[in-house]
């Protein structure tokens, strides 16, 4: 279904997910800074390998802004590089449409992975103020809330609102009527007379059949919810 420009994009070191985040660079925030403070002695960047508290605190920014510089930008192009896979014959669309719509799922398998390692750690209602304030101020709530931030357009795909279903699934329900109408065209009599027959129908009442519905949903997928 999909097809990578580069392969190598689609791997995304361990040290840029979540539980990179919160079990190896949050820990070893303070150790970052003693390496990056001895590499800059060896360098000869400094004459001395001791900092004071206001060099530490802006080191140790400089740092986790790189971190999450690096970690947005790792899986922005990792989602960039899938491309939809083109396809010259009916019979190979409608098989992938059936892969997507039900059970591989690989759109869903995408966005998934995606929103698992960039959205914000959800609290607890039952913590009291003193606690969700602690939370808060915690190093992994806060990174994670600019991931979720960052990523916030690509997440919401998988949210479903009270009164209506989320953007994939109003996109499932379009490809689903997509996959049952090139089905029938695929297993007329004489399919190419079928396709133009169902093109002229369009044209003739100047009417939306799930071809050209779901091009318009892939202009603007804001539609789709």
């Amino acid at each position: 279904m999909f097809v990578a420009g580069n392969d190598e994009k689609l791997v995304i070191p361990q040290f840029l997910t979540r539980y990179g985040l919160q079990s190896y660079f949050v820990k070893q925030r303070e150790g970052l800074v003693e390496l990056t403070a001895l590499d800059s002695w060896v360098l000869n960047l400094t004459q001395s390998v001791a900092y004071s508290e206001a060099d530490r605190e802006e080191i140790q920014r400089h740092i986790t802004e790189q971190y999450i510089s690096d970690y947005t930008a790792t899986w922005r192009a990792g989602m960039d590089n899938l491309n939809v896979r083109d396809y010259e014959a009916m019979s190979a669309l409608t098989d992938a449409l059936e892969q997507i719509i039900s059970g591989d799922q690989p759109f869903q398998r995408a966005l998934t992975a995606l929103r698992d390692n960039t959205h914000a750690l959800t609290l607890s209602g039952k913590l009291d103020d003193k606690a969700r304030e602690a939370a808060i101020n915690e190093m992994d709530y806060r990174l994670l809330s600019r991931l979720g931030h960052e990523f916030a357009p690509e997440n919401s795909a998988l949210e479903e609102q009270k009164d209506k279903a989320s953007t994939l699934q109003a996109v499932y329900q379009q490809l689903t009527e997509l996959h049952r109408y090139l089905l029938a065209i695929q297993n007329s009599p004489v399919p190419g007379k079928s396709a133009l027959k169902a093109v002229q129908l369009r044209l003739d009442q100047n009417s939306s059949d799930p071809i050209f519905a779901t091009r318009q949903m892939a202009k603007n997928p804001a539609c789709a919810s």
